[in-house]
């Protein structure tokens, strides 16, 4: 039987700090269909101030890549 096919959008692009990881994609909407999954797995940051903040669509990260454009951040 053959694996059925994610419908979650790819990342163009990842970083991390200590405490999470960052992905990056080249459309909001891309960044907010993640974002839902994100939530709903009840993803957290791993320590630090912000220990037990729920992950998900963080705007502060965003940025312009000079390669890629404008990319749309969400911590994992």
């Amino acid at each position: 039987m053959a694996k059925p096919k994610s419908t979650l959008p790819t990342a163009a692009k990842q970083d991390s700090r200590i405490c999470f990881g960052i992905l990056y994609f080249t459309s909001e909407d891309d960044a907010n269909v993640y974002a839902a999954h994100v939530k709903a797995q009840g993803f957290t940051y791993n320590g630090g101030w912000f220990d037990g903040m729920p992950c998900g669509r963080d705007k502060s990260f965003d940025h312009v890549d000079d390669t890629l454009g404008q990319l749309y951040a969400v911590t994992h």
